[in-house]
């Protein structure tokens, strides 16, 4: 070992912490949909996109384009720390 710290990455003299896993788009939405007991459907619905759009995106198939992204932004409002 060469006494660096396993966890870290470093760049000229500022340590990086190292991301813990990968949290695709798909997933993260998943979770939010969950926690609001909603369809792909309904969301789609209140986007005013298609379904297949929002299922997509849920299955890892389709980016996030830039309108899709900000109908979400739109949707789910800012994190509570900038209120």
């Amino acid at each position: 070992m060469d006494g660096k710290c396993p966890g870290k990455i470093e760049s000229s003299g500022f340590v990086w912490p190292r991301a813990a896993a990968h949290v695709y788009p798909g997933e993260q939405l998943a979770e939010e949909l969950k926690e609001l007991g909603m369809s792909a459907a309904g969301l789609a619905r209140k986007l005013g996109v298609p379904t297949g759009r929002v299922t997509g995106i849920l299955d890892g198939q389709r980016a996030v384009t830039g309108d899709v992204a900000f109908r979400l932004a739109h949707f789910f409002g800012p994190p509570p720390s900038f209120g």
